[in-house]
């Protein structure tokens, strides 16, 4: 009976995706060959063509609260259902795995006990899939079992976090060959899970300690060593997974190392609001982009205590990522609705495309990705619903060397060729910026003398 039952399901997934297919071939068709013949006509600016909106009935109007593509599939993606309403939560949050072949139901379902506010897939094992909770809680799920309780799950004796989980990332195995992870909270710890047989073991890399000033409280009280800064959110090296970057609540942005907890290797005043997001450029791993709950993107070189780039986008940020298959591409989303692309390599300072994604009164927009692999780009709204898009061919250029590198399927000279076109940018604001610094630090160093 079993048995039969699996061959009915599966019999019944392949025609629920004929019907799909059949439905949604307008879509399908514009999905593959769909060209912005316009782009010819126009010197720079692009658009996004809306594909497929994808939604799951009992997450309606529940934020989506991340969204990440899988390393195997690359028409599968994940989403992590909460809710930012922190006075009105729900019950239970929910984790989706949707595919492009099928936007009207998810592939996988799982129910959370309370708000699911971030996920991240293993990229050498897929099936494994860890999920950060509302209530501090991190679990990991095997794809491959098909009840929705978690193989492993964090508890008050095991480290729990005693804030929101805010993000979770996996991290290489480690020297005995254990899978782990690193997980952020509001309680100010950066942690390390690792799974060891049937247990979850931790151990904290860092905790973040407020360094400023209270105004309305007495010395006494700011002499106290045991505030901790929230964390929000945090970005690993891929060059070196001993380096990361760790964003928090008062606006600052921290280097870090795993190698020691007790300092940070440098600190930058980066906003005056709460992390949203930060991200290091795929090819360019000592450059970074960092958002926060305010009007601005800052792009960093890990070397400057100043940023190279900053740009208003006129509202809210609410998260920024850069393009797999560009150096100088990077998207961000804003609270009014829009959906911005830049290209450094054509204009430095001004989008390409700045699109509108949904009404501002109705939603607002969450969290963006690109596809790894083909020209599309995902945004989760507040909502529930997942949006994605195509991108014009003026959103997706690349240098005829690097064309001719890919023909070739040289693949390591067009990456060469992609850090070279974005060092070119860089140097043209380095310099400035470095004299800058050094001039501020002659400058208090002769105040210091004089005084």
């Amino acid at each position: 009976d079993v048995e039969l039952a699996r061959r009915m399901l599966k019999s019944a997934k392949i025609l629920e995706r004929m019907l799909n297919q059949n439905t949604f071939d307008d879509i399908a068709q514009d999905y593959r060959y769909w060209e912005d013949g316009s782009d010819d006509f126009r010197e720079r600016d692009g658009t996004l063509l809306p594909l497929w909106k994808f939604s799951f009935l009992p997450a309606l109007d529940v934020d989506v609260t991340s969204v990440c593509w899988s390393p195997l599939y690359e028409d599968l993606f994940g989403l992590s259902y909460g809710s930012y309403d922190f006075y009105n939560q729900p019950d239970h949050g929910f984790i989706c795995l949707f595919t492009l072949k099928n936007p009207s139901h998810p592939e996988y379902v799982c129910r959370t006990e309370s708000g699911a506010m971030c996920m991240d897939f293993h990229p050498k094992h897929p099936h494994m899939m860890v999920v950060g909770l509302h209530s501090g809680d991190v679990c990991v799920y095997n794809l491959h079992h098909e009840d929705e309780i978690p193989v492993y799950k964090s508890t008050a004796v095991n480290g729990k976090h005693r804030d929101i989980v805010w993000q979770v990332q996996w991290a290489p195995d480690n020297l005995d060959g254990f899978l782990n992870f690193n997980s952020v909270s509001g309680d100010g710890r950066v942690t390390n899970w690792t799974l060891v047989k049937s247990s979850l073991w931790f151990h904290d890399v860092i905790e973040l300690q407020f360094t400023g000033k209270l105004n309305n409280f007495g010395d006494s009280y700011n002499k106290m060593e045991s505030l901790s800064d929230g964390a929000r959110a945090m970005s690993f090296k891929d060059e070196d997974e001993t380096v990361f970057l760790v964003g928090s609540d008062s606006g600052k942005i921290h280097l870090c190392t795993t190698e020691y907890s007790s300092q940070f290797l440098r600190s930058f005043q980066a906003h005056e609001t709460p992390i949203n997001n930060i991200e290091w450029n795929t090819y360019m791993p000592r450059v970074f982009l960092s958002c926060a709950s305010e009007m601005v993107i800052k792009l960093w070189d890990m070397e400057c205590d100043k940023p190279l780039f900053r740009y208003d986008l006129g509202a809210q940020v609410n998260d920024v990522c850069w393009a797999p298959y560009s150096s100088t591409v990077f998207a961000a989303i804003t609270r009014d609705g829009k959906l911005h692309v830049y290209d450094l390599s054509i204009s430095k300072y001004s989008p390409l495309c700045s699109q509108n994604i949904v009404e501002r009164k109705k939603a607002t927009l969450n969290h963006i990705a690109f596809n790894p692999v083909d020209p599309i780009i995902i945004v989760g709204d507040s909502r529930g619903i997942v949006h994605s898009f195509k991108l014009s061919p003026n959103l997706r250029k690349k240098s005829k060397e690097v064309e001719k590198a890919l023909k070739k399927n040289d693949l390591k000279l067009a990456r060469q060729l992609e850090v070279k076109k974005l060092e070119s940018i860089l140097k043209q604001v380095m310099v400035p910026v470095q004299e800058e610094e050094e001039t501020s630090q002659t400058e208090s160093a002769n105040i210091k003398s004089s005084s």
